[in-house]
């Protein structure tokens, strides 16, 4: 039984590990959300690990998103585990309103990483809160400094 458990542990630590590098975080994602005041709506966000700020286990992103009627998203999140979260500042309002949101990964029948997040839009009534379900389409290569010993 000690085994089995331990075994257990191993392998869901090592998802963990793996779901804060950069090759599988940092990328462009595919999402759908829905709430009462829009219905459902599609965008694409797209997640670029911050090295200078990222610690240990605890990963940085700077987040840009679009949506279908042109509505531009930009913030940070702060990954630490499988959770994520959000601030964001949302395009089509002239104040510098920021919304906020709560995300969780997980690995998807095709081995790709999906995040659900829960989050809460400020605006000139109750505010606006939802759910979006985001699927990794294409990594965000690395870019390469270039080799200072061959700039003779």
């Amino acid at each position: 039984m000690l085994k089995k458990t331990l075994l257990f542990v191993l392998l869901f630590s090592t998802q963990l590990v793996h779901a804060n590098s950069e090759n599988t975080r940092s990328g462009v994602y595919a999402c759908k959300g829905n709430n009462k005041k829009v219905g459902d709506y599609e965008f694409t966000l797209t997640l670029k690990l911050n090295k200078l700020n990222s610690r240990d286990s605890v990963n940085v992103y700077d987040v840009t998103g679009q949506t279908e009627n042109a509505t531009n998203y930009f913030g940070k999140a702060l990954a630490n585990g499988n959770k994520m979260s959000l601030a964001f500042r949302i395009s089509d309002y002239k104040e510098n309103t920021f919304g906020v949101g709560m995300a969780v990964f997980k690995l998807n029948q095709e081995k790709s990483w999906t995040f659900t997040t829960q989050y809460y839009e400020p605006d000139d009534e109750d505010g606006i809160s939802g759910t979006e379900v985001c699927v990794f389409q294409n990594p965000i290569a690395s870019k390469k400094l270039p080799d200072e010993s061959n700039q003779n």
